[in-house]
């Protein structure tokens, strides 16, 4: 199946933070140690700051349409 490509919004926070955290905290965990995975994706992101990161320029979400 094709996903969804669109512009990111404000209710796709949560799903963008959980992936982006799990992909540090498992994927790059052979590559950093654990000062410096908590530095990039610390534990309780500051939600606030993100969402205005990604609404701030042109982010794409993709959707799955499974």
């Amino acid at each position: 199946m094709i996903p969804t490509i669109r512009p990111y919004r404000r209710d796709d926070l949560d799903a963008v933070l959980r992936l982006f955290g799990e992909t540090v905290r498992l994927i790059n965990s052979r590559d950093y140690d654990p000062g410096q995975i908590e530095a990039w994706a610390p534990s309780d992101p500051d939600r606030e700051v993100w969402h205005g990161r990604l609404s701030s320029c042109d982010t794409l979400v993709a959707i799955d349409a499974g």
